[in-house]
């Protein structure tokens, strides 16, 4: 093989390595979940009293939601937000699948405060 030919499959080898490489770099640090029942828009729900409501992600919100259908027997979450008028912790609402739905509330640490009927 002539040297021009060797320099140049050389130069093409490493090139494909470094795009190779970087592709799997870049991937690697998109390990970002989507986050279940995200406020699309933008929008913010408001509570009772027209107030925007805070909504949790993340892993507090696995963790809030996880104590909430324990406390209420079963449903499925479908708002996790931060509790307002005052309190700590936070308002998980919980569907069943009669269509009913119960707002549990924690504390700080997902110890349940309350479970009550939730018609709005």
């Amino acid at each position: 093989m002539n040297a021009k030919l060797k320099t140049t499959l050389l130069g093409t080898a490493a090139l494909g390595a470094v795009i190779v490489g970087g592709t799997q770099i870049a991937q690697a640090d998109n390990t970002d979940a989507p986050q279940v029942n995200a406020v699309a828009n933008d929008e913010v729900p408001e509570d009772d009293a027209g107030e925007q409501d805070e909504q949790v992600t993340g892993p507090t919100r696995d963790d809030a939601a996880a104590a909430a259908v324990e406390a209420a027997g079963g449903g499925a979450v479908t708002e996790v937000e931060v509790a307002d008028e005052g309190d700590s912790g936070y308002e998980v609402e919980v569907k069943f699948d009669d269509g009913t739905f119960v707002e549990v509330a924690l504390d700080d640490g997902f110890d349940v405060v309350s479970v009550e009927d939730d018609d709005d």
